[in-house]
């Protein structure tokens, strides 16, 4: 079962609205209201428990970039855009694609003007920048671009041969020539390490990720 995508309307004007870092909410860029988001915690589910949900993924529509080869999803009836990776502009139909729906998203925490800002910086500390990276620090080449991370768990046993070192104090009598020749002896102690043979097949105790 595919989940629709959901776009929210500005209450006051109707106008889209998009979600904005500094009001950790949605914004109208119209008439600049806000809208408050909710946040909450997310249960990831076990895989055999997650693939029976009628929610467990959803139709996207997908363009990939003939630049650099990656893909990027597009609104409903959108065929233009830039690519978020090398900012080349592409002209192509999408293709409706399956995917894995994400069990939560982070939002963004620096606004876009920010985040500009910090790139220019950047780019004004680097003397060897190559003039097409100086270049790319305008508004227009920045786009907010959500990476997937996945999280494994597992009951594993291991079996594993090595050896376990000890350490220990050893003291011992040291022979010397001071400075007026004579022959002394004064205590000394280091730290010797003694090595054993070991191996086991450690017991699973609980899933870890």
């Amino acid at each position: 079962m595919s989940a629709p995508a959901y776009q929210a309307s500005c209450d006051s004007c109707g106008a889209p609205m998009t979600y904005d870092p500094a009001a950790v909410g949605l914004a109208c860029d119209h008439c600049k209201a806000t809208k408050a988001l909710a946040v909450t915690a997310v249960d990831l589910l076990p895989y055999d428990s997650w693939k029976q949900q009628d929610d467990a993924t959803e139709e996207v529509f997908q363009v990939t970039c003939e630049g650099c080869g990656a893909s990027t999803t597009l609104p409903p009836r959108v065929t233009t855009g830039t690519c978020p990776f090398c900012a080349r502009t592409f002209v192509a139909p999408p293709s409706a694609v399956q995917r894995i729906r994400p069990g939560g998203v982070l939002p963004m925490s620096v606004a876009h003007p920010k985040a500009v800002e910090a790139y220019k910086a950047w780019i004004g500390s680097r003397w060897f920048a190559p003039n097409d990276l100086k270049a790319s620090a305008v508004a227009g080449a920045f786009a907010a671009v959500h990476v997937p991370s996945w999280r494994f768990d597992a009951h594993a046993t291991t079996q594993y041969t090595g050896q376990r070192g000890e350490d220990r104090t050893e003291h011992y009598t040291e022979t010397y020539t001071d400075s007026d020749g004579n022959t002394q002896t004064r205590q000394e102690s280091r730290t010797v390490t003694d090595w054993y043979s070991a191996s086991g097949s450690p017991r699973p105790t609980s899933p870890s990720s």
